[in-house]
């Protein structure tokens, strides 16, 4: 009797309770939870995001606006193309505007918030599909959801939100088995939605679905060959505005050498993200390898291309011959397209850690009763402790009186902010921070902060930078559009700085 008691507890019972204990977690752990406008996870990239987020449901919502319109790096089009979309998370979260609340800081929480328990449920019917144990998915659920893989990229929206990537593996799975055609739609709508929110994650659900298909491949009818083709056609119109900006830009595309340098070392599979217990329990689960090859290669695909080109120890080039050992991921770099603009496989790892506890999940439901679910728990304990609580940012947002000054500025003005930053440079999160205040005057600025950045651009931010805003260079940006220029909570025409004979200076902080 006591041995049956997790299948006689109804599984919508068994997914109520691991949301209330992801709830209790999560609002223990992150203080921006319960302080959603004023607590952010990290000062700068978090900001970066809830500008994006926020000005994607402006542009939604202004008739007058691009689906790319964005404020920073004036004079370029369509700057929102810089970065990753949050199509997905804009539109998740438009209902906290629609009802009046629209700081970004709030909004961005929202969403963390909303991506933590939606990969609670994901993850919950992924893992009951696997073992047929709800008790033990629920444990499962939870050990990933707050494992040190997941929660390290808790700054990082688009790579925390994770939740379509078991939800796509499990609607694949269902698909697979019952070949129905509302769990094709399904899978194929939650793959949109990820190609909406980043092609990061969309590249990394369509490898695992591809492994996954490959062990025990099937024949496609003629219907779903149609749905799959629309599918396509959609995600190839989300695709087209970043290809546009590779032809536009050259340099759009990341050199493999930022590849290489954002792969992950040997040594830092484990403790980069604080999870050697869910290594080692990996390991202990390795006799169940043999039993799911399919969980296994999609496991060990994770972990190689989480390294990157090249392998690396100690974050240096693991070397024979003076010649470094290159990886598959090299080759899915130049083959592949798309994949020369990521910098970043590290988070790769992602699809190893989920592999992983599939695996280590289908060990544990191999034992007698009670064995799996104490086993799940006591796991999911060891990792927790190990794990350690994310960093808090208290951030209030205080709009400087100048840009109540410029959103009276004619609609066709345009800013520049001194002394302006680079990402390389010091004290550079007040381009972020000049991103959000942004949302208030809707003018566009010259300056900016996102994922990529014209080289002319950049040229030009170090000129000013060195020599000050001479005359020359202030010609230089009026004629690019520039009208007007905020320093030391001043505003000014860019008119003033082309008279003057010697060069403005301001402090670079």
């Amino acid at each position: 009797m006591i041995s049956n008691w997790p299948k006689r507890f109804p599984k919508l019972g068994w997914l109520s309770l691991v949301l209330l204990l992801t709830l209790l977690f999560g609002f223990s752990r992150y203080q921006g939870f319960l302080k959603p406008g004023s607590v952010m996870p990290d000062d700068n990239d978090s900001l970066l995001q809830s500008y994006i987020i926020r000005q994607t449901q402006i542009n939604w919502l202004d008739p007058s606006k691009a689906r790319f319109w964005g404020t920073f790096f004036a004079p370029y089009p369509d700057t929102l193309r810089y970065s990753e979309a949050f199509s997905t998370t804009s539109l998740l979260t438009l209902p906290l505007v629609l009802a009046g609340q629209t700081n970004p800081l709030t909004i961005f929480n929202f969403g963390l918030l909303l991506a933590l328990v939606l990969t609670t449920v994901g993850c919950f019917y992924l893992f009951d599909w696997v073992t047929d144990n709800p008790a033990l998915a629920s444990l499962g659920a939870l050990i990933f959801n707050f494992s040190g893989f997941h929660w390290h990229y808790l700054p990082h929206l688009q790579v925390f939100g994770l939740w379509l990537i078991p939800t796509s593996i499990y609607l694949f799975l269902r698909w697979k088995k019952k070949r129905q055609s509302r769990f094709l739609i399904l899978l194929l709508t939650a793959l949109t939605l990820q190609a909406a929110e980043t092609f990061f994650y969309f590249y990394l659900c369509f490898l695992a679905l591809l492994l996954l298909y490959l062990f025990r491949p099937f024949r496609l009818t003629k219907k779903e060959v149609y749905f799959c083709l629309i599918a396509g056609l959609i995600w190839g119109w989300l695709a087209y505005p970043y290809w546009q900006l590779t032809q536009e830009f050259p340099d759009a595309q990341r050199d493999i050498r930022d590849a290489a340098y954002n792969g992950l070392s040997l040594n830092e599979v484990f403790s980069k993200y604080y999870s050697l217990i869910l290594g080692l329990a990996a390991i202990f689960s390795f006799s169940f390898w043999r039993r799911r090859k399919n969980w296994f290669w999609v496991m060990l695909t994770g972990l190689i291309l989480a390294l990157g080109p090249v392998l690396k120890f100690n974050s240096a080039t693991i070397k024979i011959f003076h010649l470094p050992i290159p990886l598959p991921y090299t080759l899915f770099y130049y083959a592949i397209p798309g994949f020369n603009g990521f910098r970043t496989p590290s988070r790769w790892i992602i699809l190893a850690a989920l592999a992983a506890v599939v695996l280590i999940l289908g060990r544990l439901s191999r034992l007698r009763k009670p064995w799996p679910e104490l086993g799940g728990l006591v796991l999911l304990l060891l990792v927790l402790a190990e794990n350690p609580p994310p960093p808090n940012y208290p951030i209030p947002i205080r709009l400087p009186s100048v840009y109540l000054q410029v959103k009276q500025l004619p609609h066709e003005a345009v800013i520049i902010e001194l002394p302006a930053k680079l990402w390389n440079m010091p004290d550079n999160q007040i381009e972020s921070l000049r991103s959000v205040y942004s949302l208030e005057h809707q003018h566009r600025r010259f300056n900016g902060y996102s994922g990529f950045a014209p080289s002319g651009w950049i040229e030009l931010v170090n000129l000013i930078n060195t020599q000050g805003l001479t005359p020359n260079l202030a010609q230089r940006l009026k004629n690019m559009g520039i009208t007007h220029v905020v320093a030391e909570n001043r505003l000014k025409p860019i008119d003033d700085f082309i008279a003057h004979n010697q060069s403005q200076k301001f402090p670079q902080n």
